[in-house]
């Protein structure tokens, strides 16, 4: 079975960035967005097999791993909250 990253919130710096370097390292990931087309535009812009949906359609493509950016948490400027259980990326 394929694994699967799922950034919601992926459109924003932290969030392209992290989907960016996933991708680049070959894990399939997908970022997702409230706006499926912002979502597309930036998996196009940033290349490396990336796709782009709302957050919900992200969600439930994952399969290894969720990343979820709010900025409404002030973490160094981002919230990063990780959640589920899931076998781990190799």
């Amino acid at each position: 079975m394929s694994k699967t990253v799922a950034i919601i919130g992926g459109t924003g710096h932290l969030g392209s960035a992290l989907a960016w370097r996933l991708a680049r390292a070959r894990h399939k990931t997908v970022i997702g967005s409230r706006s499926a087309e912002s979502a597309q535009s930036k998996a196009a812009e940033l290349g490396h097999g990336l796709s782009g949906m709302t957050n919900a359609a992200a969600a439930e493509a994952m399969t290894s791993l969720l990343i979820f950016i709010n900025k409404n948490y002030q973490v160094d400027g981002a919230g990063i909250k990780i959640t589920g259980e899931f076998e781990p990326l190799e």
